[in-house]
């Protein structure tokens, strides 16, 4: 009984840790694309992106943004020990679950010639992801430059 506790905790404190650590990388990985990205014409950030939901002037720069927001169901509270799969009722993690809001917004300040000057972002991590995580992405920035 004393192992199967030890083991518990071991596995809680690696689930907590991977979490912690694919936020990190999540926004790394964001970051290294987003910094590619400057200096390029902004035709590659549309191709990355997709088309912007927008874009504003600010001064002689224009400023595009691209967004989503989408909600998830999240899992409330961890059960202490295990749970035996004849527990299971309604899906993968049993209750209590809770719904979340994800969203990102990635802002891109293009100069008059048409290159990327700067960019920001904000969101959750879950919402970004969906940006990080594009197959390819770097291999493009690399063919753009």
């Amino acid at each position: 009984m004393e192992r199967t506790k030890r083991v518990a905790i071991v596995i809680s404190g690696l689930l907590l840790s991977a979490c912690t650590t694919h936020a990190q990388q999540t926004s790394a990985g964001l970051d290294s694309t987003l910094d590619a990205m400057a200096g390029q014409p902004v035709d590659v950030a549309i191709a990355w992106l997709g088309e912007p939901i927008g874009s504003a002037p600010m001064g002689p720069d224009l400023v595009y943004g691209w967004g989503q927001t989408f909600t998830s169901t999240e899992y409330t509270n961890a059960a202490p020990g295990f749970v035996e799969a004849a527990d299971f009722k309604g899906g993968v993690f049993p209750a209590p679950r809770h719904t979340v809001q994800n969203n990102c917004v990635i802002r891109m300040v293009v100069g008059a010639d048409g290159l990327i000057r700067d960019w920001d972002y904000q969101g959750s991590d879950r919402g970004c992801r969906a940006y990080a995580d594009r197959p390819g992405s770097h291999a493009m920035l690399r063919a753009a430059s």
